[in-house]
């Protein structure tokens, strides 16, 4: 049977242009989709890159920094000073001239140890009997333990029991036995540490060969041992450790400097502060190497402290910079600079 005209008017369909212009939006709408998601997970994926990178740089400083920060805390400054160790050296000068490619400092720290404080005022009297704030602050295996008072720097032995370290034997640090009344001498809040540590920091650049290294003598640690040759992932190429000065000149003028040395024990008095840097390049980030000529001649510095900066022209590696200006003022602070002697 033949269908009226009006129904056939009615049925539709689409025309090749119709059909064309909608696969081409279909097309468009997906490749942009598809551009979307693979763009964010290059982001993705670079931003993990960066931020592992970031992650091994600020663990490296920052276990650097702890162990320095304690540095002198028990009036130990004899192992500060370069006459029984290498002095503190730097990568590059402080104008940016070179400089040695190897820093070694040797140094002795309570980090690592328990530090802690006196909750009450020490009993008896000669040999005392401390109370320690948290009970599990020293371990049982301790058995000599520094106080740091208003009095000076002791040193006890003994044993502990909980919270409470009794002393056999309590000297200053001179040697001479503790003859005063413990409760005057060791109030409550008086600092109470373990034995200290001896440390090793070394940094040596021998070219494409890198290593950075954090050792404890005492216990055996290794705390940081990085190196580097030309196919690994990361390298640090530029390495900062300087010494904070602070003295009087003529007419009662403060003046302070960075210097890259301490040659004597009054200079070694007046430091104030340590700062430590370095750069670290990391060639992960790249997902496609490129052209090792091209774009050579674009030069980025990257500068740790002022006017010592490394310069990359390398396009294949990224460059991060890490720093910490750690402060030692442990006796500025309990205002003992004349308890200190060499």
């Amino acid at each position: 049977m033949r269908k009226p005209l009006s129904v056939i008017k009615a049925i539709k369909a689409f025309t090749i242009i119709e059909l064309m212009v909608g696969i081409f939006v279909t097309i468009l709408a997906v490749g942009t989709f598809f551009k979307l998601y693979t763009n964010s997970l290059k982001a993705e994926r670079s931003t993990n890159l960066r931020t592992s990178v970031s992650l091994y740089g600020d663990q490296m400083i920052e276990s650097i920094s702890n162990s320095i920060r304690l540095l002198g805390l028990n009036n130990e400054y004899v192992d500060f000073d370069p006459g029984s160790s290498a002095p503190g050296t730097i990568i590059t000068s402080a104008i940016g001239g070179s400089g040695n490619d190897v820093v070694t400092f040797s140094f002795r720290s309570p980090y690592g140890g328990p530090i802690s404080q006196l909750s009450l005022p020490a009993s008896g009297s000669g040999t005392c009997t401390f109370t320690i704030g948290g009970s599990t602050a020293l371990h049982s295996g301790i058995n000599s333990v520094q106080l740091m008072s208003n009095k000076g720097i002791y040193l006890a032995t003994g044993s502990i029991s909980g919270n409470v370290f009794t002393s056999a034997t309590l000297k200053d640090r001179s040697g001479a036995n503790f003859s005063g009344n413990c409760a005057t001498d060791f109030p409550a809040g008086t600092l109470i540490t373990g034995s200290n540590n001896n440390y090793t920091l070394t940094y040596v650049n021998a070219g494409a060969d890198t290593t950075v290294t954090l050792n404890n003598a005492t216990t055996g640690e290794s705390i940081i041992n990085f190196s580097s040759n030309a196919q690994s992932a990361y390298q640090i190429p530029y390495f900062v450790f300087q010494f904070l000065r602070e003295y009087t000149l003529p007419g009662n003028k403060m003046y302070r400097e960075w210097v890259t040395t301490i040659t004597d024990p009054v200079e070694l008095q007046q430091v104030k502060a340590i700062r430590v840097g370095f750069v670290m390049l990391s060639t992960i980030d790249r997902t496609k190497k490129k052209v090792a000529t091209a774009g050579l001649s674009t030069t980025l510095s990257f500068c740790p402290f002022e006017n010592m900066c490394y310069n990359l022209n390398d396009i294949n590696k990224t460059a991060y910079v890490f720093r910490r200006v750690i402060y030692i003022k442990n006796f500025d602070y309990l205002k003992r600079n004349a308890d200190i002697s060499y």
